[in-house]
């Protein structure tokens, strides 16, 4: 009889490849774990030592301060920057101020060049305005027509459902000729 594991060609089956690898080697469990325990180990380590840098920077900050304290040279760092700080504030305040001030005297003027019309004269400003005023009074005015065209009439057309009897026949009398539709 022939053998079961060898392949013949006519059988055409291939041989188990469990039975030909390797037995897979075994993990050492303890070897892994000494292995993190030293990554975690050497891990705090760094962070201890990252401690005691910013521990000691901590104290030396703090020496400084306390130094700068007994001198005074903090306090009067401190009052120039809170100075700073309000002429900052004042001098946007003002300049606020003279804003809405000139957009309230100069409404047409502020609304084209905006919070830059503090930095012009009073005598650009004037012209500005009444160059502004002048064109907006002009543009209430309803246009007038050029030439051999009429005006248009302001009111619309009254509605064919709106019209009564005769202001409906008057109408097609106007649109339709009698030739038209064959009269």
């Amino acid at each position: 009889m022939p053998d079961k594991d060898a392949a013949t060609p006519d059988q055409g089956t291939t041989p188990d490849p469990t039975q030909d690898q390797a037995p897979a080697p075994v993990r050492d469990e303890a070897a892994d774990l000494r292995q993190r325990l030293a990554g975690q180990t050497a891990k705090v380590n760094s962070l201890n030592d990252q401690l005691k840098a910013a521990l000691a920077a901590s104290a030396a900050a703090q020496a400084a301060l306390d130094e700068a304290m007994k001198t005074g040279k903090l306090g009067e760092e401190a009052t120039r920057s809170r100075l700073e700080t309000l002429e900052r504030e004042l001098t946007a305040a003002k300049q606020e101020a003279a804003v809405a001030k000139l957009a309230k005297e100069y409404p047409e003027t502020y609304g084209v060049f905006g919070d830059a019309i503090v930095h012009m004269s009073p005598e650009a400003l004037a012209a500005a305005e009444a160059r502004f005023t002048a064109g907006a009074s002009a543009s209430t005015e309803p246009p007038t027509p050029m030439g051999g065209n009429p005006q248009r009439s302001q009111t619309a057309p009254k509605k064919l459902e709106d019209m009564s009897v005769k202001e409906l026949q008057a109408h097609m009398a106007r649109v339709f000729k009698p030739s038209d539709i064959g009269l």
